[in-house]
């Protein structure tokens, strides 16, 4: 599905951070003065949001795991923005394996 979405041609991003965005995965900080703002995700395709949103949640589930590792995030921030900073890790590495054309090998 993440494919379906995306494509195989990864040439049309200039790099992982334009799929992010493309995609409404990037994190938002708007930060201005030491005062925090609206920290809300920008719209990007919906589908791809939720799939990635359904895969991160399920990897934060495993033991043992290089992106469960990231989840520990959320007792600072929260499930939410965990689970978006995960989904965005996950977009990251879904770039480079399509692009590099290279199996994932989990850093744990």
């Amino acid at each position: 599905s993440l494919i379906a979405e995306i494509g195989v041609d990864m040439d049309q991003f200039p790099n992982q951070h334009h799929l992010a965005s493309w995609a409404g995965i990037s994190p938002c900080n708007n930060e201005s003065a030491g005062k925090r703002k609206s920290g809300t995700t920008t719209k990007g395709n919906r589908w791809l949001r939720a799939t990635v949103g359904e895969v991160a949640c399920a990897a934060v589930r495993t033991k043992r795991s290089y992106l469960s590792a990231r989840y520990r995030l959320a007792a600072r921030r929260g499930h939410n923005r965990s689970v978006v900073a995960v989904g965005h890790k996950i977009l990251t590495i879904v770039y480079f394996i399509i692009k590099e054309r290279v199996t994932y090998d989990d850093l744990w």
